[in-house]
């Protein structure tokens, strides 16, 4: 429970911003709750993964003092499986087939392992030996044939994949406007029209990602990747902030093998390679708002069993268009470029932390749009067991928060031309998964985000609750 009294302090501060609104305090104060005294539990989970590594080296002993005791040499396979030592546990179950080849669950549990060690030739043969069995009971064929389609789809070079996210959301700032009338113009105080400050919306959305892969059955597993995403959101009022954006992203995917006996082994024991062509568009309010080409790489290296990492370096030239709704537009075209580096841990089976890092050079036309962005942000992802046995699998909390400090070149002459605007973000959300059906997920995620800045023009705060629907295929 340190920890959980750890993340309760930390946040005290936005908490306290929290409940200077109603619906700010309730949804979000109870979403955060629910997750601290659930990720509290997370030292309690890594006890009882401790004592299952205790019961698993005492079954290993009583397996090899007597060889032939299958009930003990399967309840050693549960346990190694149950500790991630898949090849234990095939090698336990395959001396149970020396002794009795008569066994399809055994079968079952071999064509399970091999598919998680990616070994789809060997798993195919263990399935297909329990789809010959003819007194299989029906639920178990239909696993394995769920098991022999998805080895189908991984052995072809063609691979498609992809989620579909929709859903409703709440804003209490839904246009970003300022939470005050007061603004600095040409370097004086003026008054800025209530409609044009912070405006409270309801929005609906539509997101969704589709990606091919080819695989060129290579050693290496070289494959050629291309991803479409999309994201569209229609709002109820503020309809000049609606918003439709594609990304395009496509290149090559080059995995390289690291002998141990390799320096480079001391330290990694993966490594991925991906450079890339990136494109988007989007249009705001109907009118195309920028389009972008571009380009970059991503890193993902393996840091040991719990710890990986990645790096993603890119540059972008953004051109944006001048329409009735954004008549200055133009003046923001440049190149961003930028670095993200993101650590992940896994704390135990159901418990990741995140930790990520980024810098981002933005040039402009203009030459007080131009800016240096720097952000960091942590998350911890945390498996519950689900509270109501009618769902499927354990429910996901997902704690983020981010600080984003932006710097600006030179000061805006429109707004003051004696300030160089500087801006503070602080973010904060907790999403919480709930599995439905197969391949179905309600995903709920309130989110509060407090923007500071030296010119009263750019202030402003924004809590958000989104519920939706999320498929993946």
């Amino acid at each position: 429970m340190y920890v959980a009294k750890l993340i309760g302090v930390c946040f005290g501060e936005l908490w306290g911003q929290f409940e200077m609104q109603k619906i700010r305090g309730t949804v979000l104060g109870v979403l955060l709750i629910t997750f601290i005294l659930n990720f509290g539990n997370t030292v309690d989970a890594q006890q009882s993964e401790d004592s299952v590594e205790s019961r698993y080296r005492a079954m290993f002993d009583a397996m090899y003092a007597d060889p032939g005791d299958l009930d003990t040499t399967f309840d050693f396979a549960r346990l190694a499986i149950a500790v991630g030592d898949f090849e234990a546990a095939i090698g336990a179950l395959e001396r149970m087939l020396l002794y009795d080849k008569d066994l399809p669950r055994v079968r079952l549990e071999l064509g399970v392992l091999y598919f998680r060690l990616g070994s789809y030739a060997m798993s195919r043969s263990y399935l297909n030996a329990v789809a010959e069995n003819e007194n299989v009971p029906p639920e178990v064929m239909e696993r394995v044939k769920k098991f022999i389609r998805e080895i189908d789809r991984r052995q072809s070079r063609h691979r498609f994949s992809g989620m579909l996210y929709a859903g409703a959301r709440y804003q209490t700032n839904a246009n970003a406007g300022p939470g005050s009338s007061r603004i600095r113009v040409l370097g004086f105080d003026a008054t800025l029209d209530d409609q044009f400050t912070e405006q409270d919306d309801f929005s609906g959305f539509l997101a969704g990602r589709v990606n091919y892969s080819f695989d060129f059955k290579m050693e290496n597993d070289t494959s050629f990747d291309t991803d479409l995403s999309f994201y569209g959101s229609e709002q109820k009022d503020e309809t000049q902030v609606n918003i439709a954006l594609f990304v395009l992203r496509a290149g090559p995917r080059l995995s390289l093998n690291i002998s141990d006996t390799s320096i480079a082994g001391m330290f990694l024991t993966r490594i991925a390679i991906r450079p890339y062509f990136v494109t988007d568009w989007m249009a705001l309010h109907s009118d195309r708002y920028y389009q972008s080409f571009g380009g970059g790489v991503l890193l993902s290296s393996g840091l040991g069993s719990r710890l990986s990492a990645d790096l993603d370096v890119k540059v972008i030239d953004r051109n944006y268009n001048d329409n009735s709704g954004s008549p200055n537009a133009s003046t923001q075209n440049g190149v961003r470029s930028g670095g993200l580096l993101t650590f992940r841990y896994a704390l135990g089976k159901r418990t990741q932390l995140t930790l990520g890092g980024e810098v981002e050079r933005e040039n402009t036309d203009l030459a007080s749009s131009a800016n240096w962005e720097y952000d960091v942000s942590f998350g911890v992802q945390r498996g519950i067991n689900p509270p109501f046995q009618i769902t499927r699998g354990p429910w996901y909390l997902n704690l983020t928060g981010a600080y984003v400090l932006t710097d600006y070149d030179e000061p805006d002459a429109i707004i003051d031309p004696g300030v160089t605007r500087q801006d503070r973000e602080k973010r904060i959300s907790l999403q919480v998964s709930v599995p439905l059906i197969d391949r179905l997920t309600l995903v709920t995620t309130g989110q509060y985000r407090d923007i500071g800045s030296n010119l009263p023009n750019f202030e402003y705060d924004d809590t958000a609750i989104t519920v939706g629907a999320l498929w993946i295929f």
